[in-house]
């Protein structure tokens, strides 16, 4: 007789997507990409690509995470004293997906830095 093996395809509670480390990081990203500068509207397209990238191989770095697709979201504007109201919706699947939003003001730009996570279901 064959002992069958039970089939999990979800993640275990560890493996889950954890937003409070993943904003830890894009702030920690963030302030190193930015640092001090000022905006400049010739660098924030190179900036924005950059903090995407290196956001996107911070996660895929964590092993704990093999199984999501990332989709990262950058947006650097200049402040004037707008107003800014942003806002996103997905269909996913509660238990497992996840987003993790950040936003860095300084001085003369800010920040809004979004990571949406997907599960990807499938069995070993």
């Amino acid at each position: 007789m064959s002992e069958e093996k039970e089939l999990n395809i979800r993640p275990s509670p560890e493996l889950k997507f954890n937003i409070s480390v993943v904003k830890e990081a894009i702030k920690d990203l963030v302030a190193e990409e930015l640092g001090d500068k000022g905006y400049d509207y010739v660098y924030a397209p190179d900036w924005t690509k950059s903090i995407s990238k290196r956001i996107h191989e911070r996660l895929k770095d964590l092993m704990a995470y093999h199984r999501y697709k990332f989709a990262v979201q950058v947006v650097i504007g200049e402040k004037h004293g707008q107003g800014m109201r942003a806002a996103s919706g997905c269909l996913w699947d509660e238990d497992t997906d996840g987003c993790a939003s950040v936003v860095v003001n300084k001085e003369s730009m800010y920040c809004i830095v979004s990571v949406y996570a997907v599960y990807c279901y499938c069995y070993e």
